[in-house]
């Protein structure tokens, strides 16, 4: 074979090696790509339920957070203002979760609709100010003209 026909065939190969990689990551990672589902989203798949982990987003709906005897414990629902779910988690959840906030809860649905989180994931304001420089700022007034 020549010098040109064999470089030529090394190409091909190392493409389809590079390629043949590519597929096999993508295809590892497709079930991680979606960050978190809705409670609308996570009620269209009714087939994961119990079977598989996933990540429950929403807004914790106010005046639903209640903390059972154990004090570990906490019950609360999440919601997209369409549809709800009721999240059970053992554990201290993070310093930023509050009622009426997002939040990301990781687990598993349970087949009477409980969804089991075993990690919380609060989301911050995007607004935020170091305390420090907030109490130099001017507070804002209203103008009712």
């Amino acid at each position: 074979m020549k010098k040109k026909t064999r470089r030529f065939w090394g190409y091909v190969a190392l493409i389809l090696v590079v390629a043949c990689g590519c597929f096999v990551l993508l295809h590892a990672f497709q079930e991680n790509v979606v960050f978190f589902l809705t409670p609308t989203e996570l009620q269209e798949k009714s087939q994961l339920i119990g079977h598989k982990k996933v990540r429950l987003g929403g807004l914790v709906h106010p005046g639903s957070v209640h903390k059972l005897e154990d004090g570990l414990t906490r019950r609360f629902i999440v919601h997209d203002h369409t549809n709800a779910y009721s999240v059970q988690f053992r554990g201290i959840p993070p310093a930023l979760f509050r009622e009426g906030k997002g939040i990301i809860a990781e687990g598993y649905l349970g087949e009477e609709g409980l969804f089991q989180a075993s990690e919380l994931l609060a989301k911050h304001d995007e607004n935020y100010m170091p305390p420090a420089i907030e109490k130099k700022m001017p507070t804002p007034t209203t103008d009712t003209a």
